[in-house]
Parts: C-alpha cells; sequence; structure tokens
C-alpha cells in the first residue's frame, strides 16, 4: 500500500535572539533556526516594522538568513521575518528586537602582571592603557582585592591614574580598577604582583596564599606545587615552568567557552621538562576549532584524575615533535561531552591510558598529522568514533574495550595533504563491541601497512547497516584499498552485514581491493551472516561457536573462553590456537581464562583481559 502524501506544513520562521548594541554598531540578525517541517527550500523576507525616531536603518540582503543593519541613532529597533517555501506557503512572522544605546561602557587596563618584587620595593601601577571607545574623560577607582596576612600595605592615591604602594610582605597582591566615563562603570581589571620569594616547602596554595591559580603558577619557582582548594576558577592558564598544579576536592577550572581558539590550560614548548596537573574538573575551552581544555604544545605533561568536560572543541590537544611529546602520559582521567576527546597531532606520541573517554560528539581519540600515539587500556565508548584518523597517522591501539560507538576504529585519512604510507599502524588485543556500524573500518585513504592481531570484534553493526561499509572488519570504500592488512588470531563473530569485507570495486569498475592476510582467526556467525566478503578464508582461520563464558563482575566480561582447566564443561575452539607462542605478542600476563592464569605456551585466540 503506498504511503500517504504528507499534508504541506507551513514553515517556521525564527527572526533570533534580542540584542543590546551601541550607536554605529553593525548589526547582524540570525535566522538560521528557521525550518521547513517538509524538508522544503525556504525563502526569507525581512523588514523593520518600528524604528527609532530619526532612525534611516536599511537591511542589506534582507532576502538572506542573517542580514545586517547600522544602528544609527540610540532607541529600539523591532524587526520581522517571514519565510515562504517552495510551493508558496508563508509561515506566521516572528519579530526580534534590538536595542541601540549611546553610550560604550569604559574599559579598565590595571597594566601587566608583575611577579618579580621584594619587600621593600615600591611598585607604580599604570591606569593609562583604559579607555573610552566614545572618548570621555575617565575617573579611577582603585582598590587592593588580596594581600598577604601580614601586609598593611595602602595605596598612595586610589583615584589617581598611577597609585603606588610599598611591598611590606612576601606573598601576592591584587589591585582592582574600575573606570567611569561619567555614565557608567567599566567592568573591573585586576593586576597581579607577587614577590619573588622560594617556599619552604614548595607548595604555593591557592586561594589562601594566591587569589588565581595563574597568579600562583606565575609566581613559582621551577620543582614547586600549586596546590588549589575546591571551588570555581574562571581562567585561562597558561603554565610555562615545570610546576604540578594539583587540585583539592575537585576544584573547577573553567575558560568561559569564549569565541575563538581559547584554552582553558595551555603547556607550550616544555619538552620533557613539564610538570602534572592533577584533581580538577575542566571545562569551558574555546569555540574556536583550536579551543581546547588542554592545549599542549612539544610537552610532555602528565595529566591524571581529572574530570575533562564540556569544552566546545577539543578535551585535550597534544601537539608536536615525538622528542617532546613522547614522554606526556595522560591517564585515570575521565573525558566526556567535548567535540573531541583527546586530539593527537604534529607528530605527537603521547602515551594514553586507563582513561574513561566517552560521549564525546565526533571522536573520542583523533589522530593526524603522522600522530603515533600509545592509545592503551582504556574504556572508549558513546563517541561517534572510538578512535579515529582524518590524517596519516600511525596510533599503536592496544588493549582497550571500545563499544557502544557509531565506528568503533575509524582509519580514514582525507586531507588536503598528500596520503602516503607512514608507520605500520598496530591494533592488538582489543575488545571492540556493539559499535552501531562498524568496529573497524580502514578505508581507501589509507597506504600504511595494517595489523590487527588477537582483537576479540563482535557484535558490530547491529544498526546503520550499510553495504560496503559496515561489519565487523571493513577494508576499503569508497574505493579499493591498495594497502595491506595482517589479520591474525581475531575473534570475529556476529557482525550483522558481514566479518571481514574487502571493498573491491563496483560492477563496472571491479578491482582486487587491499591485500588481507588473513590467518589463526575465528570468523563466525551464528545466524548465518557472510563471513568473508571480497577477500577469503586464510589456510588456518576456523568457523566455529567461540564458546564465551562471562564473568558477570567485570565490566564487559563476557568474552573469557569456556576451558576444562577454569571448571568450565568443554574447552572453547579458540584456546592454543594461535599463529604463535604468547610470549611473542607479549600476553603472557594477560588471560582468556576465568581463573585469571596468563596464557601460557600457544596464544589463544581473541581478546586477553589483564591478569590482575
Amino acid at each position: 500500500m503506498a504511503d500517504e502524501k504528507q499534508p504541506n506544513a507551513p514553515p517556521q520562521a525564527n527572526a533570533g535572539p534580542g540584542q543590546q548594541v551601541f550607536v554605529g554598531d553593525r548589526v547582524t540578525l540570525d535566522g538560521k533556526a528557521s525550518f521547513d517541517p517538509n524538508g522544503d527550500a525556504i525563502s526569507y523576507t525581512w523588514q523593520f516594522t518600528s524604528l527609532p525616531a530619526g532612525s534611516k536603518a536599511a537591511l542589506s540582503q534582507a532576502d538572506e538568513a542573517a542580514p545586517s543593519f547600522k544602528a544609527d541613532v540610540t532607541g529600539k529597533y523591532e524587526i520581522q521575518l517571514a519565510l515562504k517555501d517552495r510551493w508558496g506557503k508563508m509561515s506566521d512572522p516572528h519579530s526580534v528586537q534590538v536595542e541601540a544605546l549611546s553610550n560604550h561602557p569604559p574599559v579598565a587596563n590595571a597594566g601587566e602582571i608583575i611577579s618579580q618584587v621584594y619587600p621593600g620595593d615600591l611598585v607604580t601601577l599604570y591606569g593609562a592603557g583604559s579607555k573610552d571607545p566614545d572618548g570621555a574623560p575617565l575617573t579611577f577607582t582603585w582598590e587592593f582585592s588580596f594581600k598577604p596576612a601580614a601586609s598593611r600595605a595602602t595605596l598612595s592615591d586610589p583615584t589617581g591614574i598611577n597609585p603606588t604602594f610599598v611591598v611590606d610582605a612576601q606573598g601576592c597582591y591584587a589591585v582592582k580598577l574600575i573606570v567611569n566615563d561619567g555614565k557608567i562603570s567599566s567592568q573591573p581589571h585586576t593586576v597581579y604582583i607577587s614577590t619573588r620569594h622560594s617556599v619552604p616547602d614548595k607548595k604555593r596554595r591557592v586561594p589562601a596564599d594566591y587569589p588565581t591559580i595563574q597568579a600562583a603558577v606565575d609566581a613559582a619557582d621551577p620543582g614547586d606545587e600549586v596546590i588549589v582548594e575546591k571551588g570555581v576558577y574562571q581562567e585561562n592558564i597558561v603554565i610555562d615552568k615545570n610546576v604540578n598544579v594539583i587540585g583539592i576536592d575537585w576544584p573547577t577550572i573553567d575558560g568561559g567557552a569564549k569565541d575563538g581558539d581559547v584554552n582553558t590550560i595551555m603547556i607550550p614548548y616544555l619538552g620533557d621538562m613539564a610538570g602534572k596537573i592533577e584533581g580538577f574538573i575542566i571545562t569551558g575551552g574555546g569555540k574556536g576549532g583550536l579551543g581546547h581544555g588542554i592545549n599542549i604544545w612539544d610537552s610532555s605533561p602528565t595529566i591524571v584524575n581529572n574530570k575533562i568536560t564540556l569544552n566546545h572543541h577539543n578535551g585535550m590537544g597534544i601537539h608536536g615533535r615525538a622528542a617532546l611529546t613522547g614522554k606526556a602520559e595522560v591517564y585515570n582521567n575521565d573525558i566526556s561531552e567535548n567535540t573531541i576527546g583527546i586530539g593527537n597531532g604534529r607528530g605527537s606520541e603521547a602515551h594514553i591510558y586507563r582513561n574513561r573517554i566517552y560521549n564525546n560528539r565526533v571522536v573520542g581519540v583523533g589522530c593526524r598529522g603522522q600522530a603515533a600515539p600509545r592509545i592503551e587500556e582504556n574504556l572508549i565508548y558513546g563517541n561517534r568514533l572510538g578512535i579515529g584518523a582524518r590524517e596519516v597517522a600511525s596510533p599503536r591501539i592496544e588493549g582497550n574495550h571500545i563499544f557502544d560507538n557509531a565506528d568503533g576504529i575509524d582509519i580514514s585519512p582525507i586531507s588536503t595533504i598528500r596520503n602516503f604510507a607512514d608507520k605500520d599502524i598496530i591494533i592488538r588485543n582489543n575488545l571492540i563491541i556493539n559499535n552501531l556500524q562498524v568496529g573497524i573500518g580502514i578505508t581507501s585513504f589509507n597506504l600504511s601497512k595494517v595489523y590487527i592481531l588477537n582483537n576479540t570484534i563482535a557484535s558490530n553493526n547491529h544498526r546503520f547497516a550499510k553495504r560496503d561499509r559496515a561489519g565487523g572488519i571493513v577494508f576499503g570504500y569508497p574505493f579499493q584499498g591498495t594497502f595491506t592488512a595482517v589479520v591474525e588470531n581475531n575473534i570475529i563473530t556476529d557482525n550483522t552485514t558481514g566479518g571481514i569485507i574487502n571493498y573491491t570495486g563496483t560492477e563496472l569498475f571491479p578491482g582486487p581491493g587491499a591485500t588481507v592476510n588473513s590467518n589463526h582467526n575465528n570468523i563466525w556467525n551464528k545466524n548465518e551472516q557472510p563471513t568473508f566478503v571480497g577477500c577469503v578464508q586464510g589456510m588456518k582461520d576456523i568457523s566455529k561457536d567461540p564458546l564465551f563464558v562471562a564473568m558477570p563482575s567485570e565490566k564487559n566480561g563476557g568474552y573469557y573462553l569456556s576451558q576444562r582447566s577454569t571448571g568450565q564443561k568443554t574447552d572453547s575452539p579458540c584456546v592454543d590456537v594461535g599463529s604463535d607462542r604468547s610470549t611473542k605478542f607479549g600476553l603472557t600476563k594477560k588471560t582468556t581464562r576465568t581463573d585469571k592464569v596468563g596464557d601460557e605456551g600457544v596464544v589463544d585466540q581473541g581478546y586477553h583481559y589483564p591478569t590482575e
């Protein structure tokens, strides 16, 4: 029976949020949230329905989604948006109000941070950088917002442009400036002045000794610890020396989610002299494409036991030469609700291990620019891509649980730079399960050799089934692959579209596809799904029920192998049938047994759990 034709619903106009601007500003309206319920193309018509007296404002591009006008006088401007779909049906109008004010608020500038003073020094403050956009004269109000407990310092002229004070105690002084143009006061601006002194226990405490984390970092000596108590710290911090920054009771560092490539924390150019960040909630990275919660350049810090969340773009980015990033350690963190969980680029080789990386909008761990991170023993779930590479990169992916993503692992180096074969890509001893589309996808854009060893790849592609681009392992697509893949000692089972799929082109343009060397794998599907598509079963591959047994107390503990020696009734066909001894694959301290005894002798197929 044919589907009934849906009635044509009118489009829905949305003129965007109200705005407050100043005379002379260019105002851009925003109708991009408008839509048509039937998906039809829509046309826009904007018009003023009310203008302030004397205004000659005119809309430019009034038939576009985002027209603009110049606010030429003070008062309220009302603008109406109406839509029409391709059939001529009109929306109800929707209006937005823009208020233009005559006076811009002034901007206070209290000067730059000073961190090289000593008791007895006379400090001069400079407010001359303050300004009023309308050119009005300013008045100044200065006051201490923080000073050492022992200090009795006073400002020489709290209403002058350049007051002074005498440093009378070791520690940090914060002086706040507000300026006024005769009509309105500015937002406060604070300058921090810290004495140059060592502390006996090498601990700088926030907020007891320093009001901000940045002030403590600036005052610290290399090797000091900055101890931060519970609270919310709205800062954008640069750590440019070897200090450890330690949170007590989960303080939050909030970068403010500002426009542009703004970082909540930046760690630049420290090599292996970088310190540690531990115990924080890190949020509010900038909205630009290079905005980060933590941005690491040419440095090898230790990032441990943090919650890195709700950053507009990157939760964390690690960039720079292997010699300078190769000692970076990222472990025991929760990384969630970012666009990208952890990005790796510019040849970086960080060690990323034992983290929970989940619910990031695009990718959990991303790789580009010849990065070669070691991604080990993480829980990676609920992301669009669990692990992805969109430029040439060579990740080493080992010991992870990669589950409940759309794609588990996606190596697809599409880029404006020339693709080339880089170092081998290693995917070893991972549990890759229940991903919606594909367990492992290596597209035709990859040219590097790929080793896929001792993984359990099960029950992927249970939603969003797409021919040629879904299943347990997919090689190639959208074109035939030209790389070599070594697939060995894996259990590949119950993947809906197929076990191993090698895209070999279309009917009109067939070809061999990637070179797939498959051996010593168990590729089995209980519901008669295909096991091999576009490639052939290896001489020592098998296709038998792997006889999984579960350890219900463990996360994803349902993929141990049945073995008589551990009390099960029968032996799994995957036991002791691998391509070499377990010592060759570094799996003697990993296990497929429910009694947690390590794998000895000939290696078992599939994922091995930790023995501890």
